[in-house]
């Protein structure tokens, strides 16, 4: 005799099965009963009173989503306190600076003289040079703040330094014994700077400028998969597969801050340009932004469908965070809008994203870099004049529309940089080669002040 299937949709998987028959209220096994027939009673009994599944769906729901507290020693709470003294006068200053341009800037005037850098960049980026930087692939690159030296990481478990005019090997970093999966360089007050790395061993170095590790942070239980330097300098944040983000006092070389509220391995994050926020995405496609001022999670973005690659505050003025994840594209958020905080979605690749970057200094472009080989620029403001010294161009439009595309002789572009003083782009990938984009010639136009708001 033959049985019919479920009538309604039920799992497959005969835990879930199982577990989904007791949180109902049922056996979970009658005698002789297999899988099949135990989709079939789950289905029945679904089918049956609908609203007993929901009820009971909603009840376990509502007892495993809790949040709880535990109580902080006095190295968090001088975090929260020097973060919110760090930030609170930079925010103040930069409210207060982009109304008085809101009031006074003209403009069209400010549209045109970002068109000119636009059609600056779109003409003049080229590729320098490219140079093979390893015998495994690269997984990223970074420029040091003093805008002299590139590092570059990957599987082969060292840290490389090249100079950032011809690309010659200046040093190596030995001392990871697995894949090297972020860095990010900061120079100090006292002109000495400083790389922390991250690996898939769950280890986190801190190194100085001859090479030594001066701190090791391995309290994370799983990959860390990203690693930055704090603005105040003074603290280093991480994120893991362990579903956690950390905070490391680098003096005290300790532990300071340990944050769940991941349901998968966070895999990238951002500080915002005034300290006080953090954007962390994980792997199951949530993005979180955080107050580090107080550790409450204000805003979960939760539109992309496929695990997130990167996260990038915005320079200008701090509202707008990009994200980028396996589903192939790129959404733009608007922090000021809580109800509907995502503005626009951005098809502009056909395989895996693996970086997004804003112009580091005033944030008039965003660049995106995919396992499709291309590097692409994208507008970051409405642009309505298309004139400039009288001549056409194709920088009109509406915000986030491409305006120039760079072609990697590899296919897969796995990580990007943009030099401090945004004349520079760096790219690694799979073929194991760094290559150095720059401008042949200096830009002598007028810069915009990135407290500005379109």
């Amino acid at each position: 005799m033959l049985h019919e299937g479920p009538s309604v949709t039920v799992p497959t998987n005969d835990d879930v099965v199982k577990a989904t028959l007791r949180t109902l209220g049922h056996p979970i096994c009658y005698f002789g009963e297999g899988p099949y027939e135990r989709r079939i009673r789950l289905s029945t009994i679904i089918e049956e009173d609908p609203r007993e599944s929901q009820e009971n769906s909603n009840r376990d729901i509502e007892q495993k989503i809790e949040r709880f507290f535990t109580e902080g020693d006095e190295d968090l709470v001088a975090f929260r306190k020097t973060i919110a003294a760090y930030s609170i006068p930079l925010s103040y200053k930069r409210l207060k600076n982009a109304r008085t341009l809101r009031e006074n800037v003209d403009i069209l005037q400010m549209e045109a003289h970002i068109c000119e850098y636009l059609l600056h960049i779109s003409r003049q980026m080229t590729l320098k040079y490219s140079e093979v930087a390893d015998s495994r692939p690269l997984m990223g690159c970074k420029f040091s703040p003093e805008n002299k030296k590139i590092a570059t990481f990957g599987v082969s478990c060292n840290i490389k330094i090249w100079d950032s005019e011809f690309l010659n090997l200046v040093e190596i970093f030995e001392g990871h014994k697995n894949k090297i999966n972020d860095i990010d360089w900061i120079s100090t007050d006292i002109d000495l700077s400083y790389i922390v790395s991250c690996d898939a061993n769950s280890h986190i170095y801190l190194w100085n400028n001859n090479g030594v590790i001066a701190r090791r942070f391995e309290d994370h239980e799983d990959t860390v998969n990203c690693v930055k330097f704090h603005p105040v300098s003074k603290y280093i944040i991480s994120a893991s597969n362990d579903e956690t983000w950390r905070s490391w006092d680098i003096e005290k070389g300790k532990q300071v801050v340990i944050q769940e509220g991941h349901s998968r391995g966070i895999n990238r994050l951002d500080i915002h340009l005034d300290g006080a926020l953090l954007a962390t995405g994980d792997l199951g496609g949530i993005v979180n932004i955080w107050d580090l001022r107080s550790g409450y999670l204000i805003m979960p973005l939760t539109e992309h469908v496929g695990q997130i690659l990167s996260v990038k505050f915005s320079p200008r003025c701090g509202v707008t965070l990009a994200t980028a994840s396996s589903d192939n594209t790129i959404k733009i958020w608007d922090l000021r809008n809580t109800k509907i905080p995502l503005q626009h979605c951005i098809f502009g690749h056909t395989k895996r994203i693996s970086e997004v970057l804003y112009e580091p200094k005033y944030g008039r472009y965003l660049i995106s870099v995919a396992y499709d080989g291309y590097i692409k620029f994208w507008t970051t403001q409405d642009l309505h004049n298309s004139l400039y010294n009288g001549k056409e161009t194709n920088l009109s439009g509406k915000k986030y529309t491409c305006f120039k595309i760079l072609v990697s002789e590899d296919h897969r572009i796995s990580g990007i940089d943009i030099s401090p003083n945004g004349t520079q782009i760096a790219s690694v990938g799979f073929d194991r080669c760094v290559k150095l984009w720059s401008c042949s010639e200096i830009f002598n136009g007028v810069n915009v002040d990135r407290d500005y708001v379109f």
